[in-house]
Parts: C-alpha cells; sequence; structure tokens
C-alpha cells in the first residue's frame, strides 16, 4: 500500500512521464481490443455461472444501462426488470437526447418500451426506483423536464401514469411515502455528470439559505427545505467556497438519511459524510476532516463507506460506522485496495462491489462474505478507452469524467442475482451474473 501510494505521489509531480505511461498501456489496450482478442475483454472465474447479456439488450443502435449502484432494477415480485435506452452519443446528455425507459418480463423475456424522459446522466441514469405498496403493483418513479421544469413521475407498468410530482427525487424510503431531493441543476455545475442541463439556474450563492436537501410529502406533494447549504457551511464558516448536497440514501428503515455534503476548497473537492433524521434534525458528522467516497447502509445502524481517517493512519479502507458513534472497523483490510461502489445484499451477509479502471482499463467485480471474512472474484471487464479517462489513478473534476461508465453493480431481491452495466463490448449494456453457487 505504502508503495502504491509513493507511486501515485511520484506520478502526480510527474505529469508528462505518468501520460506517457497511461497512452502506452492504453494504446496496447487499444490495438488488442481492436483485433477482438477475447482474453482481453472478459475474465470470468471459472466456477461461475455464465454471464448474461439481458436480452432485450442488444440494440446496436443505443446505450443499453440502469444507473447508480443503490438501487435494484428488479421488481419487487422479481418479475420485470427496468432499464434505460439511450442515443449513442459521447457527451453529457441534453435536451434533445432523450432516453427510453424500458422493461424486461423475467418470466417470458418479452419486452416493451414505457415512455421517454429528458432527465437523465451516465452516472445515474433517471433516478429510477421501485414503489413498494401493498397491492405489489409494479409501480416505479423517474425524473422528466416538462413545462419548463424537472420533475418526477410515478408509473404502473401496465396502466400508465399514476402521479405527476412538480419536483424531481432523488431517494425513497422504503414505504415509499417519502421521498428526498436535492438541486440537481446546481449539481451538474458543481459536479458534472450527476445532474441535468441547468435550465431556469444560474450559479450565483455560495451557500444559498434557501437552497439544499428537500422532502417531498408522495402523498399530497407538498415540498419542504429541510436542511440548508448555509446550515452545512455554518461550523465551516467558508465563505468563498461553493456547497453542494450528493447521495441522499435511507437507512432500512428510513429512520435515518446518509449524504454527502461537499465543497470546493482552493480548486479541490471535499466531501463530509453526514447522517440525520429525515426531518433534518439530529444530524452527525461522520467523517469531517478526512476523506469519503461511496457509502452504503448495511443496516439501521451502521454503514460502509471508502474512506481515510486522518487518526486511522493514511491509508484508505473500507470503514463501517456505527451512526451518531466514532465508533469504526475497517472490513477486508487485505482484500480491497480501491475504491468502489458497496452495496450490501437483503440478507445482509454479502458485500458486492467494483473497482474502477486501474492503469491497464481493467475493472474488478467482487464480492465478499462477511461472515467468514472472505473475497470471491466474480470477473474482471476491459473498459475501451473512449469510456476509460484515467480517472482512477490521479483523479479530478475533469468532465471528460462524465461520460465513464462503472459496473455499478446490484443485487436482485433474493441475494441469488447480480446485475451490472458494463462497455466491455464496446458499448453500455446491462448484464446478469447469478451468484447463488457462491451465496
Amino acid at each position: 500500500m505504502k508503495l502504491k501510494g509513493n507511486i501515485k505521489l511520484f506520478l502526480k509531480s510527474h505529469p508528462m512521464i505518468y501520460k506517457t505511461l497511461v497512452n502506452c498501456y492504453n494504446l496496447k489496450n487499444k490495438l488488442l481490443y481492436y483485433f477482438k482478442k477475447p482474453n482481453l475483454i472478459y475474465k470470468r472465474i471459472d466456477h461461475m455461472e455464465k454471464l448474461r447479456l439481458v436480452s432485450p439488450f442488444s440494440n446496436n443502435e443505443s446505450n443499453i444501462f440502469f444507473g447508480y449502484y443503490d438501487r435494484s432494477p428488479w421488481d419487487y415480485s422479481q418479475k420485470y426488470i427496468l432499464y434505460l435506452s439511450v442515443p449513442l452519443i459521447q457527451h453529457h446528455p441534453n435536451m434533445e437526447n432523450r432516453g427510453k425507459i424500458g422493461v424486461l418480463n423475467s418470466k417470458n423475456n418479452n419486452k416493451k418500451i414505457l415512455c421517454k424522459t429528458k432527465a437523465w446522466n451516465w452516472q445515474q441514469g433517471s433516478m429510477l426506483k421501485w414503489l413498494k405498496n401493498d397491492n405489489n403493483d409494479p409501480l416505479f418513479v423517474y425524473n422528466d423536464y416538462r413545462s419548463e421544469k424537472y420533475i418526477s413521475v410515478i408509473r404502473h407498468v401496465n396502466e400508465g401514469i399514476k402521479n405527476i410530482i412538480p419536483f424531481p427525487i432523488y431517494t425513497i424510503d422504503y414505504k415509499s411515502k417519502k421521498a428526498l431531493s436535492l438541486n440537481f441543476e446546481r449539481l451538474q455545475i458543481l459536479r458534472p455528470g450527476y445532474g441535468y442541463q441547468p435550465r431556469n439556474y444560474s450559479l450565483k450563492d455560495y451557500c444559498p439559505s434557501n437552497d439544499g436537501i428537500y422532502s417531498i410529502n408522495l402523498e399530497n406533494n407538498k415540498r419542504n427545505l429541510i436542511l440548508s447549504l448555509k446550515e452545512l457551511n455554518r461550523d465551516l464558516n467558508l465563505e468563498n467556497s461553493y456547497h453542494w448536497v450528493n447521495h441522499l440514501k435511507f437507512n432500512p428503515s428510513a429512520t435515518r438519511v446518509a449524504f454527502f455534503h461537499r465543497y470546493k476548497l482552493n480548486g479541490k473537492r471535499k466531501s463530509r459524510l453526514f447522517t440525520m433524521n429525515p426531518d433534518g434534525s439530529d444530524k452527525y458528522c461522520l467523517v469531517n476532516k478526512g476523506v469519503a467516497s461511496h457509502f452504503t447502509w448495511k443496516n439501521d445502524d451502521e454503514l460502509l463507506s471508502w474512506a481515510k481517517l486522518p487518526h486511522k493512519g493514511d491509508e484508505f479502507h473500507y470503514y463501517l460506522f456505527e451512526d451518531k458513534t466514532t465508533n469504526t472497523k475497517i472490513i477486508g483490510e487485505k482484500d480491497f485496495c480501491q475504491d468502489g461502489h458497496p452495496s450490501f445484499s437483503p440478507s445482509g451477509r454479502w458485500l458486492l462491489t467494483d473497482t474502477y479502471p486501474d492503469a491497464g482499463g481493467w475493472k474488478s467485480l467482487i464480492l465478499y462474505d462477511m461472515k467468514k471474512k472472505k473475497r470471491y472474484d466474480l470477473g474482471k471487464f476491459y473498459t475501451p478507452v473512449k469510456f476509460n479517462k484515467y480517472y482512477n489513478i490521479l483523479g479530478s473534476d475533469n468532465e471528460k469524467e462524465t461520460i465513464k461508465s462503472d459496473l455499478h453493480p446490484r443485487w436482485s431481491r433474493d441475494d441469488n442475482k447480480i446485475c451490472f452495466d458494463s462497455v466491455h463490448q464496446g458499448k453500455r449494456k446491462m448484464y446478469i451474473m447469478d451468484v447463488d453457487s457462491i451465496t
């Protein structure tokens, strides 16, 4: 780990050497990829079930993907799988680049396009999410742009639109009664690739008192600001730094919410990991002066995040945090050395995660047994140069990152399957892998 850190520091201080090395790696991989060497595109562990391209996702005229890692594309009956079909473009989408939302019937492999949306991005899609309800109806929500504003739509797979919410949503509680949201236009300006094209918004205030995290009542469509950016900045008192929030996530019982407070200081992005009550009260800062990246709730009281904590040393690990305390413990200390997109299986025993592309363009898909403390490598997937903007080695806020493609693995609702997006065949496609031989 120390050797890797020293190499990283050396490359940061010698950008021309770094760029030359990366160009050599990418030239080699581009040539191999061009000639379609089978062992380049996909490396699969022998004992695994065969990787399956989800049936309808072979359209050569579009990219097919789902979005972020923190939600399942399977409905609660596991009959339907949601997907997003978007144009073959290599830039952040604009209003002309509409996405099509479709559904696959996993029982008979029938597919159909349900609707279109103008509100999507490469990282998080259109915030597709199934809604839990007493009748087990296949209801889902997605974001869109209509009547000169961003909104969200609740739709039934067979019966069409059920409700239009006059605000976009970010996440929804397990009862499907309350949603949380943020300013997607501000997010796009300050963190390109995660928000939507600014239409009626311009960046004026550094930390406004009338913007931040919103709560939306899905029964009456009312929205309230529950935590402002100005309040988040109160203890920092950074008057000339732009602030924003991202990655809102309820715990399983919707009694707490985790989120990132982010700001720019001396041109660099800083992150603080918070939890709070769903009404914005009782804030607790889990990571303040360290570095925190992707997180996931393990249960109502614990969440896992890739982080570096000053009081724990100068190395990154997956840390399991106990909410509202200073208690932490490292997960897989010898098994993980890279950031990824983690999520726990419904049973809580299995940790699923991935990695960013290494210098050769390979991304890993990983399962980790929390009980036996054992890592299983599910496969490695190549990232063509056009989707690999050297993101993971040095990192930056370069807008070229907005078109990168991550695996973003997600669970089925029975621990037996995973779904992920990949570009190892030259375009974005969705894949399903059976993992029941392990789980």
